[in-house]
């Protein structure tokens, strides 16, 4: 079992108490016991509650050391609506306190579709933005952490709260602060430079591209160094960077013309190209195919396809960077080298989780289909747009 320790900066934290590999369980365990009405009346009352509010009263039912406290005016209000929802019912239900929505609300999963559960120890395990060195996932009624790489002994134990990829980190700290009460202070959001607001370089003759730093808020170039402030990179690439990631939200958006749309505007170097990229391929996913007139690329679709209903929602990040390789192929180097080198690292990332995902023939016979497309002159997407 993981050690229950303070940290300055995270609160209550988790720590291995010894080497984990890629694949193994760290730790399992069951939610907080759900509350069970006695009456008629308390079961009426009882199924009426929103998912949070149920998982209130259960956690106010037991002992907890989770956090309860935050700045965030959006979790205050969320937190007095569940207070105010319960104490609605008239006293058919166990009150709970106002920190005990707090609780819920800055430590639960989401376990299906319709329910919310607290761990005592998985909700203690601490995010970061990118290369969590864990998974949290929910079978047969348990939780279960999951080491996704090697873990030495006193190390602290990550997640991701959220599916961050491709996303910019001041996305990432309004989304963290809204829904979760907190602003991260991982290395990607603190210290790295933002690799997914990248932009081409507003100099003169430059082909280089630039990258937000955080600690000196400003833009470097990463080929000549040339530093711009965030106004000067603004008026250039992000008058309409908003109204984009506000139409990335939109699912009725047509996303061959939204890919378009953005990789003009923000240049093929921005996450969210690179998100509107893969949505688009997770568009051609769905596409009927004619089984007997395949072309690589249709054919490659196929089993992009096939592999989605193999894999498990805990890895769906690996999953989604299976596709982004044909997208990254045509952006950055118009040929599908990248691609496959890529598919390469990620089957040796995706090696031990055999029992967990899928076997590794599937990885093979896609990489064998990118290797076809290497030699294919059918375009993957509109590359007229590359700079």
């Amino acid at each position: 079992m993981p050690l229950i320790t303070s940290h300055p900066l995270f609160g209550n934290v988790l720590l291995s108490t010894q080497s984990y590999s890629p694949g193994h369980i760290i730790h399992t365990e069951l939610p907080s016991p759900k509350y069970h009405p006695t009456t008629h009346k308390q079961s009426r009352a009882y199924t009426t509650l929103s998912t949070n509010a149920r998982t209130a009263i259960a956690l106010t039912l037991t002992e907890h050391t989770l956090c309860t406290q935050s700045e965030s005016p959006n979790i205050q209000k969320h937190a007095k609506r569940i207070h105010a929802e319960i104490k609605a019912r008239n006293n058919m239900l166990p009150q709970i306190q106002l920190q005990d929505a707090m609780a819920v609300l800055l430590n639960s999963f989401d376990i299906d579709d319709e329910e919310t559960a607290v761990f005592h120890v998985a909700s203690k395990l601490t995010h970061t933005c990118f290369s969590p060195n864990c998974a949290f996932v929910f079978r047969e009624g348990k939780g279960i952490i999951l080491a996704t790489k090697h873990i030495e002994p006193n190390t602290l134990l990550t997640i991701q709260y959220f599916d961050f990829e491709h996303t910019p980190t001041y996305l990432r700290q309004k989304r963290l602060w809204t829904e979760k009460g907190f602003q991260c202070l991982c290395e990607y959001c603190t210290i790295l430079p933002d690799y997914n607001r990248a932009v081409a370089c507003i100099q003169q003759d430059c082909a280089g591209i630039m990258y937000y730093q955080p600690q000196s808020q400003h833009w470097r170039c990463g080929q000549e160094g040339h530093i711009s402030d965030h106004e000067s990179v603004r008026s250039v690439h992000f008058s309409s960077e908003e109204t984009y990631e506000k139409k990335l939200e939109d699912t009725e958006q047509d996303p061959e013309t939204l890919y378009q749309a953005i990789a003009q505007s923000l240049g093929v170097y921005h996450g969210a190209t690179a998100r509107a990229a893969t949505r688009l391929l997770l568009y051609y996913c769905t596409k009927p195919l004619d089984i007997e007139t395949l072309t690589p690329m249709q054919e490659l679709l196929l089993y992009l396809r096939e592999y989605d209903t193999l894999v498990t929602a805990e890895l769906q990040p690996n999953l989604n960077m299976l596709r982004v390789t044909v997208t990254v192929a045509q952006h950055w180097a118009s040929h599908p080298d990248i691609a496959i080198a890529m598919l390469q690292q990620y089957m040796d990332i995706l090696a031990p989780f055999e029992t967990w995902l899928v076997k590794p023939k599937i990885c093979e016979e896609y990489l064998d289909l990118l290797q076809k497309l290497q030699h294919s002159s059918e375009p993957v997407l509109n590359t007229s747009l590359v700079r």
